[in-house]
């Protein structure tokens, strides 16, 4: 586990962290989120978001190296959130490692505006359909 704090684009610090867990996970921390730090900014387009949402695989399992018995968390698996949406995976040597959790957080945001848009369509057609 190490922990460092860069400079950042407005003369602060960001906090980041990097930590291998007993099963060889690794998680990367940071904490910026100030538009001054960030450029080629784009909207997640609703549409797009509800579509990579519909082909997301949400497991639960098991480490390997814990024993059979021990609580089985919940997540994606790295390769398959590669393939919907790679921004949604970290990589090591090219391949995908893990999962940005904190990415699929603005995704998943996207595709439940999505969703409220069209269930606000169908309360209105059927708000219509009763007249």
């Amino acid at each position: 586990f190490f922990m460092e704090n860069p400079p950042t684009a407005t003369g602060g610090t960001e906090a980041r962290w990097v930590f291998r867990d007993d099963f060889g996970a690794y998680s990367l921390g940071r904490y910026t989120s100030a538009r001054s730090a960030k450029k080629h900014i784009t909207t997640i387009k609703p549409a797009e978001a509800w579509a990579a949402v519909g082909k997301l695989n949400p497991v639960r399992f098991r480490f390997r190296g814990q024993a059979n018995n021990a609580q089985r968390s919940m997540g994606f698996i790295a390769d398959e959130m590669a393939a919907v949406c790679p921004e949604l995976a970290t990589y090591e040597a090219g391949e995908p490692a893990g999962v940005q959790y904190s990415n699929a957080t603005a995704l998943l945001t996207a595709a439940l505006q999505e969703a409220e848009r069209r269930i606000e369509r169908l309360e209105a057609e059927m708000k219509e359909m009763k007249r």
